[in-house]
């Protein structure tokens, strides 16, 4: 017993072993306060990841709430301007962009239709592809800006142009309105200046306005697309699908590439993505009442807060995860960042950049958080949120989250917007029956896409709802909707 820790004996028969050749195991015996504490312990980690997992669920839930409203905006405003807005001139020019232009109205068997169809689709899956690579490239090379520029010209001629094009056929040729020259350009260039700035410039007007302009965006690019013949589009949004898991899962895809670069530079590509914001509805009050309490422009005046940026003592940081700059860098920058936050203390920056100017990123991240800084274009000359918040972003959030909730925010793409647009638009035009049941799939291939974001970093919004929507329709318009032509003709109800 002179040893501290007790042991007892047991034989044990191996099986290599014989009953005459035994192999003797010596192990500890266990205390029974320690047995309480791991299994207490245990108990307390199967609590946490059960919490852990509840917290993801809510999380998930409020996501896809987040986005069915827009995305159902934008399918039931697409499905109407298809349906009742009908351009042949539209129609033609759309054609000419497919090899084979008279697939739907030719005396071909289905199986040379769907060869024709497929050929027509793959053409346009190249251009794709070869116009993601392109801006990877360009977004790689930092030449972003001339990108940027083409997307505020292509907005601007979108929103004005074919803008006024459907005005046009809505009031004009439906309602018989009589509409001047004059009267329809300045509206329409209004609201083509007004949707540029907000879906590029963003800084001053609410972001609103930004998700409106891109919603409007997506209907008039799928009124566009709708116009191709129907065998091709369907063909097209098939493959598109298959391009996406592509270029969003494989360690080549461009998709991935510029999820990287993206994540790396911290400066999100401007008029390609529509955002959300997504509340939290459970968290804890002690970090609530830490969130309510931290200083914003909201709730303490701007030279109040200059001031006393001005009159705290600060610790030197000597290590600093954002590189420093020089001093006149440094002070041009925060002049530039206060100017565009239209601040009343933009004579007192020299002051504050030689307060902080060997505590930069501190600055930063005080003056980000009480601005309420999200997003940083790469035309700023002052650090992206990355570089600023180099640990995540939602770390930047929870401090962000003065108003009591956890304010995070959900991202998709505007091409997935305008593909699940195209795809219930088309399929309007065979009937409501129809367009309903596409437009549930589309939204149940969402929230399943959503669920399964839990789990991975980035995933693509595309397929499964391309697939479920594509595999109800031909269910709809080969069995389902003739089955219920059928009954109606026949006076039978189906309750």
């Amino acid at each position: 017993m002179g040893n501290a820790r007790s042991l007892v004996s047991a034989n044990y028969f191996s099986f290599a072993g014989t009953e005459g050749n035994p192999k003797l195991y010596e192990e500890p015996l266990l205390d029974k306060r320690r047995v309480y504490e791991v299994k207490e312990l245990r108990l307390q980690q199967s609590q946490q990841v059960e919490q852990c997992d509840f917290k993801t669920v809510i999380h998930q839930l409020n996501s896809f709430f987040a986005v069915v409203w827009p995305v159902s905006i934008a399918m039931i405003c697409s499905s109407l301007a298809v349906s009742y807005i009908s351009d042949p001139i539209m129609k033609r020019s759309m054609a000419v962009y497919m090899y084979y232009q008279d697939i739907d109205s030719s005396r071909l068997s289905t199986a040379e239709k769907t060869e024709e169809a497929f050929l027509n689709a793959l053409l346009v899956i190249v251009v794709i592809a070869l116009l993601t690579f392109g801006i990877v490239l360009l977004y790689k090379c930092n030449g972003m800006h001339f990108f940027a520029w083409y997307c505020m010209l292509y907005s601007a001629v979108l929103l004005g142009l074919i803008g006024s094009k459907l005005v046009v056929i809505i009031l004009c040729e439906n309602l018989h309105w009589v509409i001047d020259r004059i009267s329809l350009t300045v509206v329409m260039y209004n609201f083509a200046t007004v949707g540029v700035l907000s879906i590029f410039y963003q800084k001053g007007i609410p972001s609103s306005f930004e998700r409106g302009y891109l919603i409007a965006t997506s209907i008039i690019v799928t009124w566009q697309l709708a116009q191709l013949p129907e065998w091709s589009i369907w063909m097209l949004l098939f493959l598109l699908g298959f391009w996406d898991l592509f270029a969003v899962l494989t360690p080549v895809g461009p998709l991935r590439c510029l999820i990287d670069l993206i994540h790396e530079k911290g400066t999100p590509i401007s008029g390609l993505l529509f955002e959300a914001n997504v509340r939290d509805a459970h968290i804890d009050d002690s970090k609530q009442i830490q969130r309510q309490a931290y200083t914003t422009r909201g709730n303490v005046p701007e030279q109040i807060f200059i001031q006393r940026l001005l009159l705290a003592e600060q610790t030197i940081s000597v290590l600093q995860d954002h590189e420093a700059v020089n001093a006149n860098l440094f002070r041009n920058q925060v002049q530039a960042f206060l100017i565009d936050q239209s601040s009343q203390c933009q004579d007192q920056s020299e002051e504050l950049a030689r307060k902080f100017e060997r505590n930069q990123l501190r600055l930063w991240q005080i003056l980000y958080k009480y601005y309420g800084i999200d997003y940083v274009s790469s035309l700023q000359p002052y650090p992206g949120i990355r570089s600023v918040f180099p640990a995540s972003l939602d770390t930047y959030d929870e401090a962000d989250s003065h108003d009591g909730y956890e304010s995070k925010s959900i991202k998709l793409g505007l091409g997935d917007f305008i593909f699940y647009s195209v795809l219930v638009a088309r399929a309007s035009l065979h009937g409501f029956d129809v367009f309903a049941a596409c437009s549930l799939s589309i939204l149940v291939g969402l929230g399943i896409t959503l669920y399964l974001l839990a789990s991975f970093d980035s995933l693509p919004a595309l397929p499964i709802s391309l697939f479920l929507g594509i595999i109800t329709y031909l269910l709809m318009v080969t069995i389902i909707s003739p089955l219920l032509d059928e009954l109606q003709i026949r006076n039978i109800t189906v309750l």
